[in-house]
């Protein structure tokens, strides 16, 4: 019961005073290119706490699109022919978020995107692209020019 009461409460609470403090001068960053340890910590945290910490790091009352909504972060491959396909129905929204485990890829990751936003964290990157840019697809390739990921867009 007690372990219960802990967990419910650590994720329907808002961050601390210090913790916003500590992220204020990162939330600036956010929407030139975005500081690593702020989207991929989200990411890392469960349903309320997750969806308060986008909240807070990504204002405008933006519409996200994020990928995957629940789990770890996706695996890339980075060798042999396998590449990351899926369709994403977007449904008004502003954003998509994607996390990615790049623990096998040669890095820097690029996109077809003109503006996608890669942040980097260890073995992990999330990747931030404004839907109004995409046109068809999502194509994401390694630092050889391989492809890695190919998501088709329906809106």
């Amino acid at each position: 019961m007690g372990t219960f009461i802990l967990v419910a409460t650590t994720a329907c609470t808002v961050p601390s005073q210090s913790m916003k403090t500590s992220f204020v001068t990162m939330k600036k960053n956010i929407d030139y290119g975005g500081n690593p340890e702020v989207l991929n910590h989200c990411f890392g945290l469960k349903k309320v706490a997750k969806n308060l910490c986008f909240d807070y790091f990504i204002p405008n009352n933006s519409n996200l699109l994020i990928h995957p909504t629940q789990g770890s972060a996706i695996m890339l491959a980075g060798r042999g022919n396998h590449i990351e396909k899926r369709v994403l129905k977007l449904n008004n929204d502003d954003k998509i978020l994607l996390y990615l485990d790049i623990s096998n890829v040669k890095v820097p990751l690029s996109s077809n995107i003109k503006n996608s936003q890669f942040s980097y964290d260890k073995n992990t990157v999330v990747v931030n692209i404004e839907t109004k840019e995409i046109k068809e697809n999502i194509l994401l390739k390694d630092k050889e020019g391989n492809i890695l990921l190919k998501y088709r867009i329906e809106r």
